[in-house]
Formats: structure tokens, C-alpha cells, sequence
């Protein structure tokens, strides 16, 4: 019985990962493709105009963004480069991430999910109108170099109550999530 509940889940891992989606691909030139759209285990886009077309790979540096609906939800992801701060200065990464829209608001916040070698890594960005690209702020249990508090009282400045939440602990570091909610409904 172990063995069956186990193949069947491995199943359901593969074909989630062998499955095309109804979707949109829009490129950095303004054009859009509407059709088919899979996601491969290197983070790249598959996409067919129908079930019987040929399958045709659009290379990351072209794409802005896609959305697609699987299991009825829709999910948006963008290509980007990210930055990080050290210590008041920024380092940006020379390569486009997939990310995940997460939270779309005034300040969104993407996903970025990274596998290597049997294991995976979860890490969030944040990302204001004003900002060139999407910020590194979270990171599965650590902040890098940065720390919260310090982080949240100088990238949401602009809000003393969400600043002081956090301060007092009553937004704790492990609801990373809530922060940006919390700016998004009351804050501006």
C-alpha cells in the first residue's frame, strides 16, 4: 500500500511537470502569444498554439512576462534581474530569474525557487514602482547580511505604522508576507 501511494504521487509530480496550460507569453517588444505554456525544470518556457502543434522555446532575455491557469489559478511570473543590498549598497545579478508574482500590488512581491541538487531554496524580492528591479528580502529563515528590522525601517519608510508593527514584534520576521500585505492595504 506504501509503494502504491508513493508511485502515485511520483506520478503526480511528473505529470504536473509534463503539463501544458492555457496562457499568455508577453515579450519585451510588446507582442503577446496566447496558447499553451509549460514551464520546464530549468526555469524555461514551452509553448504550443494548440495540443497538436509543434512545441517552440522563446529564449528567457525575450520574455517579459507569461500567466497561465493550472488546477483554475491563475499564476503570473515575470523574467528579471535582481539586486541585493549589502550594507546600503546594491549588487545586481547579471542573469534574468523566473519569479513568481506572489502579491501584486504597490509593492509586489515575486518567488524565486532554485533546485539544486535534490534540494530546493525559496527566496523573495520586493518590488516598488520606483524601483529598477525587483530588491532580495527574504530568504528561507535568514536575511543574508541584512536584517529585518533595519530592512523594513528603510524600504517601507514611508509608512511609520507598518515600521512600528514591526519594531514592537507584533509582525514578526516569519511573516515576511503579512509586511507587505499590510503596506499594501493601509499604507499610502
Amino acid at each position: 500500500m506504501k509503494n502504491l501511494f508513493i508511485l502515485t504521487l511520483l506520478f503526480l509530480n511528473f505529470k504536473s511537470f509534463s503539463q501544458y496550460n492555457n496562457g499568455k507569453i508577453q515579450f519585451n517588444d510588446g507582442s503577446e502569444l496566447i496558447g499553451l505554456i509549460k514551464i520546464t525544470k530549468g526555469n524555461d518556457v514551452k509553448f504550443k498554439n494548440d495540443d497538436d502543434s509543434k512545441v517552440k522555446e522563446y529564449d528567457k532575455d525575450l520574455i517579459k512576462s507569461f500567466e497561465f491557469t493550472e488546477n483554475s489559478i491563475l499564476k503570473k511570473y515575470i523574467y528579471s534581474k535582481t539586486s541585493h543590498l549589502i550594507d546600503e549598497k546594491s549588487r545586481s545579478d547579471k542573469w534574468n530569474k523566473l519569479l513568481k508574482i506572489v502579491i501584486d500590488g504597490k509593492v509586489k512581491l515575486y518567488e524565486y525557487y532554485i533546485s539544486v541538487h535534490n534540494s530546493g531554496h525559496t527566496s523573495y524580492y520586493l518590488k516598488k514602482e520606483s524601483d529598477d528591479l525587483p530588491i532580495f528580502y527574504y530568504g528561507e529563515g535568514y536575511f543574508y547580511k541584512q536584517k529585518f528590522i533595519p530592512f523594513v525601517e528603510n524600504y517601507f519608510s514611508d509608512c511609520n505604522s507598518l515600521v512600528e508593527k514591526v519594531k514592537s514584534k507584533e509582525i514578526k520576521q516569519n511573516a515576511f508576507k503579512k509586511v507587505v500585505e499590510y503596506y499594501n492595504s493601509l499604507c499610502l
